[in-house]
C-alpha cells in the first residue's frame, strides 16, 4: 500500500491536519538550553513542601534573606513585577509574620523590608530540602567530571541571568529616526 493509500486514523478524519509550524529563527542550542533549565526548575519546585506560600512569596523571602533589607519598589524591580503586585505580596508576608517593615534610617520617607527569624527559618529549610534532592540526584546520576562541568555551567547560567539584553542595549544606543545623528535626517 502506498503512502497515498494509507488509511487515515479516526482522529485525522475528524479534524483537519495541523498547519505547518512557522520557520523558527531561534538558535536550536538556545531552545534546548531553555528547555533543560525549565525542566530542572520544575523538578526543584516539585521538591518544595506544599503550603500557603506561593512561589512569588518564596522568591521574595529568598531575596530578602540573601540581599538584606530593601524597599518594596526595589524588590519589585529585582523580581520583575509591578510595584502594586509586590505591595500585595509583601502585605501577605507581613501578615504571616515572615517579613517586617521599618523606617529607612537614611531616608525617613522610605520603608525597608526585613525578613523575620521565622521567615529566615522557613526559606532555609526550603533551600535545604531542594539542595538535598539535587545533591542526591547528582551523586546518583553524574560522574565527577559531569558534576564539575555542571557547576561550571551553573556559573555561566548566572552570567546569562545577570546580563543585559543585547537587543535592548542596541536599540537604546541607536539614534532616533529624524535626529541630526540619523543619516536619513540630513535629507
Amino acid at each position: 500500500m502506498s503512502a497515498a493509500e494509507t488509511p487515515t486514523s479516526p482522529l485525522s478524519r475528524r479534524r483537519p491536519p495541523a498547519p505547518e509550524a512557522p520557520a523558527r529563527r531561534v538558535d536550536p542550542d538556545a531552545a534546548e538550553l531553555r528547555n533543560s533549565v525549565m525542566r530542572l526548575a520544575r523538578r526543584l519546585r516539585g521538591e518544595r513542601e506544599r503550603g500557603e506560600l506561593s512561589l512569588g512569596m518564596l522568591s521574595v523571602l529568598g531575596r530578602l534573606e540573601r540581599d538584606g533589607a530593601v524597599t518594596t519598589s526595589e524588590l519589585a524591580g529585582f523580581e520583575r513585577v509591578t510595584p502594586q503586585s509586590m505591595t500585595r505580596t509583601v502585605g501577605r508576608l507581613v501578615d504571616l509574620g515572615l517579613v517586617e517593615r521599618s523606617p529607612d534610617p537614611a531616608d525617613g520617607r522610605q520603608t525597608l523590608l526585613h525578613i523575620t527569624r521565622r521567615g529566615r527559618e522557613l526559606i532555609l529549610q526550603d533551600r535545604e530540602r531542594r539542595d538535598a534532592w539535587l545533591a542526591r540526584t547528582m551523586a546518583a546520576n553524574l560522574t565527577d567530571v559531569e558534576r564539575d562541568l555542571l557547576l561550571l555551567a551553573g556559573r555561566l547560567l548566572d552570567r546569562l541571568a545577570e546580563a543585559p539584553d543585547p537587543a535592548a542595549r542596541a536599540a537604546a544606543a541607536a539614534p532616533a529616526a529624524g535626529t541630526a545623528e540619523d543619516p536619513a535626517a540630513d535629507g
